[in-house]
Formats: structure tokens, sequence, C-alpha cells
């Protein structure tokens, strides 16, 4: 009896960790403003993601959201490519790019001349990017 109890409980045990090495990773791109000008037209551009929200305008001095998630399992080359059109005299554009595959996750961001952006780590479920004229 003692060792059907513990067969029983060795398979239970492997299926719960089975079970749990699954699932999906969430994550959120927090697009930070500090410009002098509104970000417009915001568009998302995905490969192997689920896109739950993109927020379309993030106006000067507030942060706007871009929520996704992903099957960590059996993701092979996820990415993701925010664009907002910067509500100034040129209109040219940034992106907020995220990239994750089978060496990690990596970040970048394109942005004018006259702006300049940052971001923190890019291994974290809540990625920062930071916008601020130069």
């Amino acid at each position: 009896m003692k060792m059907t109890v513990l067969v029983v409980g060795a398979m239970l045990a492997a299926l719960s960790t089975t079970a749990l090495a699954g699932g999906k990773r969430h994550i959120t791109l927090h697009i930070n403003n500090q410009t002098a000008y509104d970000f417009v037209n915001g568009n998302a551009e995905h490969k192997q993601v689920h896109v739950d929200t993109v927020q379309t305008t993030v106006k000067k001095g507030q942060t706007g959201l871009v929520k996704f998630h992903f099957d960590e399992d059996s993701f092979s080359d996820v990415k993701m490519n925010v664009t907002y059109i910067v509500a100034s005299d040129n209109s040219e554009e940034i992106e907020v790019e995220y990239h994750v595959d089978t060496s990690g996750s990596d970040c970048n961001i394109v942005t004018p001349s006259d702006l300049q952006g940052d971001y923190n780590d890019c291994h974290d479920i809540d990625v920062h990017y930071d916008f601020a004229n130069k």
C-alpha cells in the first residue's frame, strides 16, 4: 500500500510540475512621454503575440500602456513593434521594439533626432520606455 501511495504521489508531483512549467507570459510596455508633444496613431505590429491593449494616444506628460501575452513554452521568435507619430511640425515617428527568442529578451528604441529614449530591464514583465526632449 505504501508503494502505491508513493507511486501515485510521484506521478501527481510530476504532473503538477509540468502544468506549472506551461503557461503564458504577460508583458506590459509603459510608454512614458515626457516630451513637449503628444504621441498619436499608436500602432502595434506583432509576431506570435496576442495583443490585449494598445493605447493609441499618449499625451505629453502621461504614460501609455501596451499589454500583450504569448505562450512561454511554444514561442520561437516573439516580436512586438509599437509605433507612434510625434504630433510636432515634423510628424516623425518613434518606435518601441520588444523581441524575445531562445537567447532571451531584447529591447530597442528608435526616435527622431530631437528626442531621446531609454528603457529599463528588458527581462522584466513591465518594461518602461522613457522619452524626453534633448
